[in-house]
């Protein structure tokens, strides 16, 4: 509830400036009011398209749902949120460049995708720049972060406390 837009507007009035939002978190109506808080071109707005919404009838629909809640122009990046097999990425990624190419989406990229996730997406020619996952000093990926490296993807990380175990951990307090 509101408790949603508080604290993500106090976020940006403590310099936060990435704002990463998805489909699936059900909550860009409660984040939108908070991104009036600062200009919009001082925020970098990420969010994700969810598994429904893969196929290219579905996606011109989604991106446009997604700026509507988050009462925004357009997405600084806009992700694939998890790999499906079931529609094939050329298909999802196809759809996701042509919103890029209206002005609706800046950059385009993926979630939660291995290295042979990455190849095939790569094989469309759409543009990826990022791939987001799971980083934290138990799960280091380095196989991962070499292949990103070799083909300009930069990595965002999640969850860079093991969700709580890290903070928890012993040796990593002493670091």
């Amino acid at each position: 509830g509101p408790e949603v837009t508080k604290t993500v507007r106090e976020a940006i009035e403590l310099g936060y400036r990435h704002i990463d939002c998805a489909q699936a978190y059900w909550n860009q109506e409660l984040v939108a009011p908070a991104l009036k808080a600062v200009p919009r071109e001082d925020l970098w707005v990420t969010s994700k398209l969810w598994r429904g919404d893969y196929t290219k009838d579905k996606v011109p629909e989604a991106i446009d749902r997604c700026l509507r809640e988050l009462d925004t122009p357009y997405l600084d990046l806009w992700l694939i949120h998890w790999p499906d097999r079931t529609v094939p990425v050329a298909e999802t990624l196809e759809a996701m460049y042509k919103a890029q190419q209206d002005g609706k989406v800046k950059s385009i990229g993926l979630s939660n995708c291995t290295i042979r996730h990455l190849q095939d997406a790569l094989k469309t020619g759409v543009p990826i720049v990022m791939n987001q996952i799971e980083h934290h000093p138990y799960l280091q990926q380095p196989e991962l972060f070499k292949f990103c490296n070799e083909h300009d993807i930069a990595i965002t990380g999640y969850s860079p406390l093991a969700r709580g175990k890290a903070a928890k951990d012993p040796l990593l307090a002493t670091i």
